[in-house]
């Protein structure tokens, strides 16, 4: 159908909607494809606001896989075009992704300072920037230790969205079930993980969903050690009868 559409604009649109559902649920054999039509596209446009975010696309995909050093090449050379275009939407995302390299390196310098920035283009009204600027600070937050100003600001990348089930939501969920698991609050870290991998189910996210429920089964499986000490240590203290 994408290869059929002869208007740029929509084609254009088309190919993106499908790397990104590809991304979704990791297949990403064809994430390849689309990535390959998508820079191919943007160079041909000569539009820099094109480019911008293809840079930013291509970033993502090299983010979920690891490649930390491509992902950061991309989102530095998407930034610089944005910031020169006045793309405070853009830029504010970009940001963003940043930090998130930053932390997956353990640069905490760089995190927050990268965090602090996306806060700051984060428009009020703008509800996506504001969930995506506030789970990253969470992030950043919890990575250097403070758990009590962590635990606020997933609050805040949680309710800004107001309960719309979207992917953004999703990740803000799965992020502070992370953040419960990592501190050992059982219950809230299953409460959390539990709705994140519903909302990636329910909108077909099968590769995020897969992170969810793996981080569930470590929960669990913590949980289930714990139990077995007590239980154990309860038949060793049990008194003899007789």
């Amino acid at each position: 159908i994408c290869d059929k559409i002869n208007d740029e604009k929509h084609r254009y649109f088309s190919i993106i909607c499908l790397r990104q559902i590809y991304l979704l649920r990791g297949r990403f054999h064809l994430v390849d494809k689309y990535v390959t039509i998508e820079q191919n596209f943007v160079r041909k446009s000569g539009s820099q606001r094109r480019i911008a975010e293809g840079l930013i696309n291509f970033g993502d995909v090299y983010l979920e896989r690891g490649d930390l050093a491509k992902a950061e090449r991309q989102y530095t050379d998407a930034l610089e075009m944005l910031l020169s275009l006045q793309e405070r939407y853009k830029a504010c995302v970009t940001y963003c992704r940043l930090s998130e390299v930053a932390l997956r390196k353990n640069d905490f310098a760089k995190a927050i300072e990268y965090a602090r920035q996306g806060r700051a283009l984060a428009a009020p009204g703008d509800i996506l920037r504001q969930n995506q600027t506030w789970r990253v600070m969470g992030m950043v937050k919890a990575a250097i230790g403070e758990v009590v100003e962590a635990e606020q600001c997933f609050r805040k990348s949680i309710e800004v969205v107001g309960g719309n089930p979207i992917y953004d939501l999703g990740c803000s969920y799965l992020e502070a079930g992370r953040f419960y698991r990592a501190t050992g609050h059982k219950q809230k870290a299953v409460r959390h993980l539990k709705k994140a991998e519903q909302i990636f189910t329910r909108m077909g996210a099968t590769h995020f969903a897969r992170k969810a429920t793996g981080e569930l089964e470590k929960v669990m499986k913590k949980r289930s050690k714990q139990n077995g000490k007590t239980s154990s240590v309860s038949r060793t203290k049990r008194p003899i009868e007789g």
